[in-house]
């Protein structure tokens, strides 16, 4: 269990790791001057232009640095751009399964929420389809695992279950006194176990994309609580926060506040009624354009509410990429010695933390 959050939550020390990936290019050699010549002036680059090494990827955990550093090489994006997004998702990988010790005693989990503005057409998209490859991977074979195994038997049992319960409706009719009670009792344990199997009857779900305040809510009843809202393409997402498809004119963000501090919230609506979260815990990746993230930031009550001060917002100033005619056809895949312990990690983590939706967390001082 140490080794896990030791995989993902501490950085490495020491020299230079073995196999490290040189993600970031060579600067140029300043022009030669000559003797009795003044050097010629040069124009610093405009502040868009400058090199992005702009995230401290020696502050990250080995396992992490490695493959935010080989996405930006093999995706020709800057490490500002890989390295939040691995680093969001060893956080959906953990959820609620850590929690640390802080400030006036309180206690934050490892739940992150991340904005990324990027423009269309610099990488956004690969780069991010590397770095949450293991925690799509890990669910798409639990759903698989789970329909050809858990899913028959617990449609089974339902099946079993309604047989009983429709034989002790027949054996009400007659009953009186004890029996009676006798039979209540039947039909009562078999309402109960209904309830439970179908609370069991539901793929496992770790990532959700865009949803409604409500669907979402929804999803976090089924879940454990417990859920990643990542999308690489975000603009329908972060609608839903603004309320697109809500009849109100206000804002929805209230889940998104109450999740970030596991506050209890009751959701009713009329057409799903009412839904009790004790401590939802959402981890939040958006990746989105600059225009959007502007629009955000340019709403008077998504800033003073509180909710765009919970974002860790990242620009890290990639731009559109041009990709030479030769190399259009060329494949680059991440190293093995870099991919397979970083998805060893995620996954190491998934099973620890989110499988288990009724686990103590772990508290770290």
């Amino acid at each position: 269990m140490a080794g896990i959050i030791s995989d993902l939550a501490a950085p490495e020390v020491g020299g230079e790791a073995a196999g490290e990936i040189e993600a970031q290019a060579m600067p140029e050699a300043p022009a030669p001057v000559i003797e009795g010549e003044e050097a010629p002036e040069t124009e610093e680059a405009p502040e868009a232009e400058k090199p992005t090494d702009l995230f401290p990827a020696e502050a990250l955990p080995a396992v992490l640095r490695k493959m935010a550093e080989a996405i930006a090489a093999v995706g020709g994006v800057p490490l500002a751009m890989s390295a939040p997004m691995v680093l969001a998702a060893a956080s959906a990988a953990v959820g609620r399964g850590v929690r640390v010790k802080s400030l006036l005693g309180r206690e934050t989990r490892a739940s992150l929420y991340l904005m990324m503005g990027k423009q269309s057409g610099s990488g956004g998209s690969g780069a991010y389809r590397l770095a949450m490859g293991p925690l799509n991977g890990f669910q798409a074979a639990e759903r698989r695992a789970f329909e050809t195994g858990l899913k028959p038997t617990i449609e089974a049992e339902l099946e079993a279950v309604q047989i009983d319960y429709e034989i002790a409706r027949k054996e009400l009719k007659g009953a009186m006194g004890e029996a009676r009670r006798a039979v209540i009792e039947k039909l009562t344990a078999a309402r109960r176990r209904k309830a439970e199997l179908e609370k069991e009857l539901h793929d496992p779900l770790f990532i959700a994309s865009d949803a409604t305040p409500e669907g979402m809510s929804n999803l976090l009843s089924m879940h454990g609580e417990t859920l990643a809202h990542f999308d690489s393409d975000a603009g329908d997402a972060i609608s839903s926060v603004l309320g697109k498809y809500s009849d109100r004119e206000s804002q929805s963000e209230s889940l998104w506040l109450k999740a970030f501090d596991a506050e209890p919230i009751t959701i009713v609506r009329k057409n799903t009624g009412v839904i009790y979260l004790d401590a939802p815990c959402l981890c939040v990746c958006w990746v989105c354009t600059p225009a959007k993230v502007r629009e955000l930031f340019q709403n008077e009550r998504l800033c003073e509410a509180g909710l765009l001060p919970r974002f860790l917002v990242v620009d890290p100033r990639a731009r559109a990429m041009e990709i030479a005619e030769d190399r259009a056809g060329e494949a680059r895949a991440i190293p093995s010695a870099v991919g397979q312990p970083y998805e060893a990690a995620i996954f190491k983590a998934l099973r620890e933390y989110r499988l288990d939706a009724n686990a103590d967390p772990i508290l770290s001082r």
